[in-house]
């Protein structure tokens, strides 16, 4: 049973009938296809949502409450799955939660900076995949273009294959007034307010103004509007706006789109 991304944009209610009806054993999509549904689901009154067996992420990684907010709706414990189109999935996570365990009979999995060096031990830095098993156009050292973690510690779970965490895509750098910063550096914070948003985008609006607009979850307040103001003001020394709206634009992928230049667009 395959539904496109455009489907669940265009006809949530649609998509979310057929799913209850087909009853899938395994729902796979991005995270934030799934957090649309289920926001669908609760404001268009459509019952009950199907309980697959297995729930399995692919193009994003959950957030915690992203987790938390699929686990509720769909009633099974959702798992994150890394991987690229080029190359297949590189691993999977556990019931930990915490990285997915890399699959080393087919890959290797580096860290590097921005120079190629390798990176200290559980350090960010840039992640690099080598794929073992295609022979007519091999990937040696392939720049994925994000960044993450390599966790070397045995995970509780048993398993002894080393963990990534992926930290996200690399993004670019935002000149704001006369600094420039790096995307990620932004979205950090906000990751401290996953409990607070379900959806945020991060948009230049103006030479030097910043715009947030978010979708809030139910504990989202102005005390948290402030603190992320005050967060911002503290580490890069300007406050940026923050607009609240009730839905978010994806690729035709699925995929949240997270950092916006609108500056470019100025005619």
């Amino acid at each position: 049973f395959f539904r496109p991304i455009g489907d669940a944009c265009r006809n949530p209610k649609e998509v979310i009938l057929a799913l209850r009806d087909f009853e899938p054993d395994i729902l796979k999509a991005p995270p934030t296809v799934m957090i649309e549904l289920a926001r669908a689901a609760e404001k268009l009154q459509c019952g009950k949502l199907p309980t697959p067996g297995y729930i399995i992420s692919y193009g994003e990684s959950f957030t915690a409450t992203e987790r938390k907010i699929i686990k509720d709706a769909f009633g099974s414990d959702p798992y994150d799955h890394y991987g690229l189109e080029e190359v297949g999935v590189i691993g999977a996570d556990c019931e930990e939660h915490n990285g997915v365990h890399i699959n080393e009979e087919s890959y290797i999995v580096e860290i590097l900076d921005e120079e190629g060096a390798a990176v200290a031990p559980q350090a960010p830095g840039r992640v690099i995949v080598t794929y073992f098993y295609n022979y007519v156009m091999p990937f040696i050292r392939y720049d994925t273009g994000d960044r993450g973690v390599l966790i070397q510690d045995r995970c509780p779970c048993g398993l002894n294959s080393p963990r990534l965490r992926v930290n996200g895509w690399r993004g670019s750098f935002f000149a704001i007034g006369r600094k420039k910063t790096h995307s990620a550096e932004f979205a950090a914070i906000l990751r401290k307010f996953s409990g607070e948003i379900f959806r945020y985008q991060i948009v230049k609006t103006g030479a030097d103004r910043l715009t947030i607009r978010v979708i809030p979850t139910k504990n989202f307040t102005e005390g948290v509007s402030k603190k992320i103001k005050e967060e911002f003001y503290r580490k890069f020394s300007f406050e940026p706006e923050i607009t609240m709206v009730d839905t978010l634009p994806l690729t035709a992928r699925g995929k949240a789109v997270v950092f916006v230049d609108e500056t470019k667009y100025d005619y």
